[in-house]
């Protein structure tokens, strides 16, 4: 029932060891894609592409909120980063939901 463009992508067919097996994945090369992907609720998984520096003004007033659980990751074999700038209070993590971040 869902649109073509959220289908989003068996990565099983991808990698050998999926950490969970993805139905849908925000691909994020922006801060913009990052923050899009972590409160989308049809895209519990957000693979960076590249490396990421988020300053303390490009956090949206009042944070973020993930409602379900989320892992980001990086593209395998590719180590990326996310440098929060020692930004802190600026994601709340909803009850029965987790945030998992992984680098491999």
């Amino acid at each position: 029932d869902a649109p073509h463009y959220r289908q989003g992508l068996r990565m099983t067919k991808l990698f050998k060891d999926p950490f969970l097996p993805w139905p849908n994945i925000t691909w994020a090369i922006t801060v913009d894609d990052l923050f899009a992907g972590l409160i989308d609720p049809d895209a519990p998984n957000v693979m960076l592409l590249t490396n990421m520096s988020i300053s303390p003004s490009q956090w949206p007033a009042g944070g973020l909120t993930i409602n379900q659980s989320t892992v980001v990751s990086s593209w395998p074999g590719r180590l990326t980063y996310i440098d929060w700038q020692q930004a802190t209070g600026v994601i709340t993590i909803a009850p029965g939901a987790t945030l998992t971040l992984r680098n491999r």
